[in-house]
Formats: C-alpha cells, structure tokens, sequence
C-alpha cells in the first residue's frame, strides 16, 4: 500500500489495533490522521479507550525492549505455565464436578 500523509476515519471505531493500523496508513513524513465522531457518543468513548490500550501497548513494549533477553524469556515461560494451568483448570472443571455430583 502506498504511503499517504492525510487519514480521515468518519464515525468508525473499531478496536486499539485498528486504531494504530489506521495510523500506520498515514505513513508519510508529517502525515496526520483524523477521526470524525460526535462528542459524547459511544463511537467517542471506545476511542477513547483505544487510546489509551494503545499507550498501554507502548509502555509494555518499551518495557520488554529494555528487558534482558535471558529475564524475558523467563517471563514468557512463566505467563505460558500460568495460561497452560487455567486452560487445564478451565477444561477439567466441568469433568470434576460431575464427578463430585454423582460420588
């Protein structure tokens, strides 16, 4: 895709990864890019918070930017063991308790 320098969203609002795609369209040097919704709408609202799970985003990947490599892999490792757990958790839930019901 080519690279522009003006982007106007009009009362579109999709999620915080849409909202730095749309950005990243505007790729040009000194592109801008704009979004037209009413002010108090939900439209306004969920960009609002777009924004700010996108400034979330930032401070957690400049975090892990100037994380060692050795203390992130153990990170990695250590959310990885914890979502491998709540699936398993989640999973066998509904197996044990109606175990438990018919004991």
């Amino acid at each position: 895709m080519p690279s522009c320098n003006f982007v106007i969203r009009y009362n579109f609002v999709s999620n915080e990864i849409g909202s730095v795609q749309s950005k990243g369209r505007a790729r040009a040097r000194d592109s801008e890019c704009y979004l037209i919704v009413e002010r108090g709408s939900t439209n306004e609202k969920r960009e609002l918070e777009n924004l700010a799970r996108e400034e979330s985003m930032m401070t957690a990947l400049m975090t892990f930017d100037q994380m060692p490599h050795a203390e992130l892999q153990q990170q990695i490792a250590r959310q990885q063991v914890g979502c491998a757990l709540i699936l398993c958790i989640i999973t066998l839930y509904p197996i044990l308790q109606s175990f438990l019901l018919t004991v």
